[in-house]
């Protein structure tokens, strides 16, 4: 082979190697480097968009956790109710979704360690129908998030008051609208949520009802062994501090 043939076939190997490590797709380091967040960005603090970008607390662990764990952060925003389908499906790697923990979730996936204390459930409402008590639901239409623990709860709440209509939507601000234009009496959320809605909505008021939620964790899928790994980057997390000055942050 002449000399002038070998730089030439020189020369389109290294180029083809580089643009193999440059083009999407092309070579497996980038792909082992990228971990997918399943989470539903109607949820403030935890999570929402703002401007575009997804912003909250949870966001702001999970990058945390991706950092400590060496990967790049991958965000999906998915309606609240197919969240568990797309971990269990593998579309996703974990869910951060100001997710608790119950036992029928742990029929399907694994949870971490609890990394955010549980919230007390309030009836969010137009300031001009204040509840006193959730036993003046009676006859009225109660709007919740599809698949919650709040969904669970009034469902159990029926089966004592079954005059309640309950209406179950798969987005929190939709919630809200409905809410604000009267076609639902109140809606059942956590207090740090309802907070937040109100910032924005000042016609909104809440009231307190006899109920709390289960501490907020991370899913993951069964048997997964990023659980284990998980945990141990939120007790470093928790240890150094990290988790304290992000609550400190978004939960004033």
């Amino acid at each position: 082979m002449k000399k002038s043939n070998i730089l030439i076939t020189s020369y389109l190997t290294i180029v083809f190697i580089i643009v193999s490590l440059l083009l999407p797709g092309c070579g497996n380091n980038k792909d082992e480097k990228v971990i997918i967040l399943g989470t539903s960005l109607d949820y403030p603090p935890f999570e929402f968009s703002q401007g575009g970008t997804a912003v909250g607390f949870d966001i702001e662990v999970a990058n945390a956790l991706a950092q400590e764990l060496g990967y790049q952060l991958e965000i999906k925003d998915i309606d609240f109710p197919g969240l568990i389908p797309a971990l269990k499906s593998g579309r996703v790697d974990f869910v951060m979704a100001g997710l608790s923990e119950n036992e029928e979730r742990k029929k399907n996936v694994d949870f971490s360690n609890s990394y955010y204390e549980g919230d007390v459930n309030v009836l969010l409402h137009l300031k001009d129908k204040s509840f006193k008590s959730i036993d003046e639901a009676s006859d009225k239409k109660i709007g919740t998030q599809q698949g919650s623990v709040q969904e669970a709860y009034l469902k159990e709440l029926k089966e004592t008051i079954p005059t309640i209509e309950i209406v179950a939507l798969g987005r929190n601000p939709n919630l809200v609208q409905e809410v604000k234009i009267g076609r639902i009496d109140a809606l059942i959320i956590s207090e740090t949520q309802a907070k937040k809605f109100i910032e924005a909505n000042p016609d909104l008021s809440y009231s307190p009802i006899e109920s709390t939620q289960a501490d907020i964790a991370i899913a993951l899928k069964k048997g997964s062994e990023l659980t284990k790994k998980v945990n141990e980057a939120l007790k470093k997390l928790d240890d150094e501090g990290i988790l304290q000055k992000l609550k400190s942050k978004w939960f004033k």
